[in-house]
């Protein structure tokens, strides 16, 4: 007697697929190997544009991949230096050759070793012309060698991120006087739409040196009435524009919630010539992780080895562009410390900071890469690390963060496509 196993499918209506997230609109162009520049002004220098993106003259962001009229969230992250401490090196944006002004820093270095470069980030929120965006190097009159490295540019429609609440910025770029007070020169105030989102709050500020005895500058950012460390620098020379990095990453509440950028002098008088905000509703992307910790961590004095400051491990749910970035404050002590980001242990970023201008210095530092994941594939671990190379006592990394998102969000048209019936 033969018996059989009838396995049957039955369909009640059409299979579907959902489309769940879509690239977002971005460009990217990155300059890894070291720049020079021996000639006075700034000058032009070469990147390379990523996959996907249209390259300029220089190879960096073509104006053809911009829709006018649009806005762009542009960033860009990298270090720069040169070769004597007498001298005044620097970077900046540019769109169509004319500058982002506000974009300009440029520092007389402490440190002239080639690994001792100034970390470097900029933002801003550009409506598109039909302009390329490219980046440039500063050498000052004082003569020495500019470098540059590791500098990355990206560019992100930001027009869905803005209607939908889910960028919130500003940026000053009149400037004006500081006084010994710390006091709030740009800031942003609204309601999440959602309890416990997380947010990534990144921003800068520009400052006007004007003397260079005792004279140093300071910047606090502050999260919902919470204050977080204190960045200060002492300035070197009274023709340097620098521009100082604040970031975090947290959650906030669906209350009235307000950022803000916080400046002062410490002794003698100097000013400010630009600063930005801006706050990234990360849950509005496909996938993100962060691992911040506020308050000090204590690195290893004397022992010139890294200290895992913060990591996190992800496995993407799709293939996409990732942002990988993280920072801190250096409290060195009057030593020099350095930072850098690793993917399970290999550097994703240069190791740079080491510049130590006066034992008062609390240094910002901060690093970022952009790669591409393959879904369902693990990452590993990302890890902000940060060492003392120098001999000191008690050298700390301040409010620590790393964070890492796709550069996909979620199809709010929801897409759905019949496979079968």
């Amino acid at each position: 007697m033969q018996r059989f196993l009838i396995l049957g499918i039955f369909f009640f209506g059409p299979l579907t697929v959902t489309s769940w997230a879509v690239p977002i609109e971005h460009y990217i162009a990155r300059r890894v190997a070291e720049a020079t520049s021996v000639t006075t002004g700034y000058t032009a220098i070469t990147g390379t544009a990523e996959t996907g993106t249209v390259a300029s003259t220089n190879g960096w962001i073509d104006n053809t991949n911009f829709t006018v009229g649009e806005r762009y969230l542009i960033l860009c992250w990298g270090f720069y230096n040169g070769s004597s401490t007498s001298g005044n090196y620097g970077l900046r944006v540019t769109h169509g050759g004319t500058s982002f002004t506000e974009s300009e820093s440029v520092v007389e270095p402490s440190q002239t070793l080639t690994t001792y470069k100034h970390p470097y980030f900029w933002f801003t929120v550009w409506t598109a012309a039909n302009e390329d965006l490219e980046v440039q190097i500063y050498r000052g009159a004082a003569g020495g060698t500019g470098q540059v490295e590791d500098i990355t540019l990206v560019a992100i429609n930001a027009e869905a991120l803005i209607t939908d609440g889910d960028l919130q910025y500003n940026i000053d770029t009149v400037g004006g006087t500081l006084s010994t007070t710390l006091t709030t020169k740009t800031s942003v105030t609204w309601t999440p739409a959602n309890n416990g989102d997380t947010w990534l709050v990144m921003s800068y500020g520009r400052f006007n040196v004007n003397a260079v005895t005792g004279d140093n500058y300071e910047q606090r950012l502050v999260l919902a009435g919470t204050n977080m460390t204190t960045a200060i620098q002492d300035g070197e020379d009274t023709t340097d524009t620098p521009i100082m990095p604040a970031a975090y990453a947290r959650t906030f509440t669906n209350a009235s919630t307000t950022i803000a950028l916080q400046l002062r002098y410490a002794l003698t008088s100097h000013a400010w010539l630009a600063a930005g905000i801006f706050a990234l509703r990360l849950n509005a992307v496909e996938s993100f992780i962060i691992n911040a910790t506020a308050g000090t961590q204590a690195m290893g004095a004397g022992d010139d080895l890294y200290n895992q400051l913060a990591t996190a491990t992800l496995v993407p749910r799709l293939t996409s562009n990732w942002i990988v970035t993280g920072g801190c404050i250096f409290d060195d002590n009057g030593a020099e410390t350095t930072g850098r980001i690793q993917l399970n242990n290999v550097d994703i970023t240069d190791e740079q900071g080491g510049q130590n201008w006066a034992s008062t210095d609390q240094v910002p530092f901060i690093a970022a890469d952009v790669l591409e994941y393959e879904a369902r594939t693990s990452v590993g671990a990302w890890d902000l690390d940060g060492r003392e190379t120098g001999n000191t006592t008690n050298p700390e990394g301040e409010d620590c963060w790393l964070a890492a998102f796709s550069l996909s969000t979620y199809d709010r048209t929801r897409r759905v496509e019949t496979v079968n019936e």
